[in-house]
């Protein structure tokens, strides 16, 4: 398993990088009239995703960044049940012009978003890092583990080689 980094380099790459070129990584992403939300998928009641916040905000703001600029959306909202660095945050939003607001809610109200674009907080990394070349991964935590990523080819044995009972998803 990998462990979560922090992906600085995305957020500097596209920072210079402009919407065709964006388009030609992840194709087109339909036209908002409002943001970019970032948040915590609804069903994981238990924030283990929450992680991403502490761990790659750089992937997060390069995720929003991508988004907004792909989608037209006039900023991003990221969406928080946590406490976060919200000056780390800021700072690396700064850095590639993008207006940020934090909400802070227990669950995201996609009604009040409806003129919005919702991403959760892994896509918004997992785009960060096909920006770089990165692979597709999962991330997963056994038990109260520390979450990592693994190739989606990964059995379940090689995660629990002493068996499970049960498995959670999102």
């Amino acid at each position: 398993m990998s462990q979560i980094r922090n992906q600085s380099e995305a957020l500097v790459k596209v920072q210079s990088m402009d919407a065709a070129q964006l388009e030609a990584v992840f194709g087109k992403l339909p036209a908002v009239s409002g943001k970019v939300v970032g948040a915590l998928y609804n069903s994981d009641t238990d924030g283990m995703k929450n992680v991403l916040l502490h761990t790659d905000p750089a992937g997060i703001m390069t995720g929003l960044k991508a988004a907004a600029v792909l989608t037209g959306a006039t900023g991003a909202v990221l969406v928080v049940n946590c406490e976060v660095n919200e000056q780390e945050l800021t700072a690396n939003a700064n850095m590639v012009s993008l207006p940020l607001e934090f909400e802070r809610a227990e669950m995201v109200n996609k009604m009040a978003h409806r003129n919005d674009m919702l991403f959760s907080l892994d896509e918004l990394c997992a785009m960060a890092a096909k920006l770089t070349g990165g692979e597709a991964a999962c991330l997963v935590a056994v038990d109260d583990g520390v979450p990592a990523y693994v190739s989606p080819e990964t059995k379940l044995a090689e995660l629990v080689p002493e068996g499970a009972k049960g498995v959670l998803t999102d």
